[in-house]
């Protein structure tokens, strides 16, 4: 008795180094796109906002010349911190290619990304880079075997601890969402509004942001909290800058903004 193996298949791969050459996979793209993390809009805007020090690599993968795959990555130029415990010894420049969070997009197997990490690999080579870079990849994916198998350690950053993500269906109705929590929960969130009526009598409200016309208007008053914070202090969070400007402007347009 024989065992029949699929033939492997031979794919193509070709580098887009700049935002005018994303222009004709914009269609593509946004078919398989799965990630709000890799819309193409977004993509571009991060691009171009960190200019400086950021230039876009998109990986097209093609059969028979037909492209089934895009792998959205930026070449970075950063600093990678040398630490003792808390302590920050060195900052060491490098060169790393960094692919985005929901960057692979489009047909994925075994055979594809053994041959796209070789590629990959090469381009290590080529572009003089320090180091790949990979966003958050699903447990089950075929890449973290491919990429453990073809790129030296040295030069593989992956996050290896398993985060696990929940979804919730919301109900239509306020109503419906309490009677679904439990007696605990559902005390504690009607106290909440007993709470701040008691500390701030008439001087509290809640307002939703989700429009076009009040990206701008969210930005300012979200500075204005975040001022005060001691993410502030430290230096992370949220801080009114044209990046972020411009990314909750593209969420409103988009629909996506919920602040």
């Amino acid at each position: 008795m024989h065992s029949l193996t699929s033939p492997r298949r031979d794919y193509q791969f070709s580098a887009i180094t700049s935002l005018d050459g994303l222009e004709p996979l914009k269609s593509l793209w946004q078919t398989v796109q799965w990630h709000p993390n890799s819309d193409f809009d977004f993509y571009q805007l991060i691009i171009k906002e960190r200019s400086a020090h950021v230039k876009p690599f998109v990986i097209v993968v093609s059969r028979d010349r037909q492209p089934v795959t895009l792998i959205a990555a930026r070449i970075e130029c950063t600093k990678m911190k040398i630490r003792l415990g808390y302590c920050t010894l060195a900052r060491m420049p490098i060169r790393q290619l960094v692919v985005i969070q929901g960057g692979v997009m489009g047909e994925q197997s075994p055979d594809l990304f053994a041959q796209t990490l070789g590629y990959l690999n090469r381009v290590l080579r080529e572009q003089k880079l320090d180091l790949v870079t990979i966003g958050q990849v699903e447990v089950a994916s075929p890449l973290i075997g491919a990429a453990k198998n073809t790129i030296g350690w040295w030069q593989l950053s992956m996050g290896l601890q398993v985060t696990q993500h929940w979804s919730l269906q919301l109900p239509k109705t306020w109503d419906e969402f309490m009677k679904a929590r439990s007696k605990k929960h559902r005390y504690w969130l009607k106290r909440l509004e007993n709470v701040l009526s008691k500390d701030f009598p008439d001087a509290w409200s809640i307002k939703r942001y989700t429009s076009p016309e009040e990206a701008e208007e969210f930005v300012e008053t979200a500075e204005v909290v975040a001022a005060t914070t001691y993410h502030r202090t430290l230096g992370v969070g949220f801080c009114r800058n044209s990046e972020n400007s411009r990314r909750i402007e593209l969420e409103a347009r988009a629909g996506q903004l919920c602040g």
